[in-house]
């Protein structure tokens, strides 16, 4: 793995593993928080996990996308919910580069570790007026950095009190980037596991949003590397890294419960002893391995073929697109198993186990480990015609 990194890459996932301690030590403060403590994401923030998608040339270190999976995966495997934000707030990058020139350098002025959030689904309206928007609506889901200056937001455009409709049959949707004093952020996030990640609802009341500050998913990046030249394909695959620091995690708990967990029925012999404990942890961790190697060598094959400019075959894009999807549903029977194969223990709320199983779980939600990715895979693989809203998937 080492042999694969620049210094660069080096410093950030060395930080990020100086932080491990930290980070697991917190992990029932994250949660009962629901968010991360100020002092730590003050550390976080100091790894430079804003910045390794940004441009160079704005400060920022560009990291390649499988070192950025590697820094993730760190994240993750230290607490899910650390792993999650890592992996959402450092994609930003390629979110903001759909916007202008002008309004992405408007953003990184004053540094490259810009805190952004964005919520996917169209929820909100904007209606046009001259030079832009007034956009009003609530958003879930809305994922990213704590303390967020900028939250991009799907809106469905409404013109003459109609929506818009595309010369395909559809309303016509675009996302506008608000500032934060310009939304309501709401106390929403209730919900099953990654519950330090405070992917709360906001909402928004008649805020005017110029034309520079809105963009279309099938804009063109402005980042001219293998990053922006991949898209939402290879944006998308963080979900994985997700899922396999995770799974690791789980692996170790399990691993570390071992030699001390004693059978219910037998005290004396414990579950480091028994054969059939010893042989489902080899093929759970077997199943983590093949998770991340995939990931990584799709990763690899493609962003090398993007950074050499060469075209990218519509099988080999839905083949990317379906990485998170596959790799995620892995780790989750690597997470299951081990959950199992602890037995009561992993029942109590001590146990960070019983947490990974809701964590990843709630993970499979995101539309990174969709059913439809297999689907568009088989249809590229067939060489039909993709739906409109298949494609667009493969083509931002």
């Amino acid at each position: 793995m080492a042999a694969e990194m620049t210094t660069t890459t080096a410093t950030t996932l060395e930080r990020m593993q100086a932080l491990r301690p930290m980070i697991r030590d917190r992990s029932a403060e994250i949660e009962a928080l629901g968010t991360l403590p100020a002092d730590l994401d003050e550390a976080l923030t100091a790894t430079g996990y804003l910045r390794m998608a940004v441009p160079k040339a704005f400060g920022g270190d560009e990291l390649t996308l499988n070192e950025m999976h590697h820094v993730i995966a760190e994240a993750a495997c230290a607490d899910s919910s650390v792993g999650w934000l890592v992996m959402i707030a450092s994609h930003m990058a390629w979110f903001h580069s759909k916007l202008p020139a002008a309004t992405f350098a408007a953003i990184y002025a004053d540094g490259p570790d810009v805190r952004s959030r964005f919520s996917g689904a169209p929820k909100g309206i904007a209606t046009r007026v001259d030079d832009g928007y007034v956009v009003s609506g609530q958003w879930p889901f809305a994922s990213g950095a704590p303390n967020p200056q900028y939250l991009g937001a799907s809106c469905i455009v409404m013109d003459s009190g109609a929506p818009v409709i595309t010369p395909e049959g559809a309303p016509d949707i675009i996302a506008v980037m608000l500032r934060s004093d310009q939304v309501e952020m709401l106390d929403t996030w209730e919900v099953m596991g990654l519950r330090g990640t405070n992917s709360c609802d906001f909402a928004v009341a008649e805020a005017f949003v110029p034309e520079a500050w809105s963009l279309r998913l099938t804009n063109p990046s402005s980042l001219d590397n293998g990053y922006g030249r991949l898209g939402m394909k290879g944006v998308l695959t963080g979900n994985a890294s997700v899922g396999i620091g995770i799974a690791r995690a789980a692996q170790d708990e399990l691993i570390e419960l071992a030699p001390t967990k004693g059978s219910t029925f037998d005290p004396t012999t414990k579950l480091a002893q028994d054969p059939g404990f010893r042989n489902a942890l080899g093929e759970l961790t077997m199943r983590i391995d093949a998770a991340e190697s995939f990931v990584h060598d799709q990763v690899r094959r493609l962003w090398d073929a993007a950074v050499a400019g060469e075209a990218i075959d519509e099988i080999d894009g839905a083949r990317l697109a379906a990485v998170s999807t596959h790799c995620t549903a892995m780790c989750v029977e690597a997470v299951d198993r081990a959950y199992s194969l602890a037995g009561s223990a992993s029942l109590y709320a001590s146990s960070g186990l019983q947490r990974r199983l809701r964590d990843i779980h709630t993970a499979t939600q995101h539309v990174a480990a969709s059913q439809g990715a297999y689907s568009r895979y088989g249809v590229a693989l067939m060489r039909a015609e993709q739906a409109p809203s298949d494609q667009m998937m493969l083509d931002v």
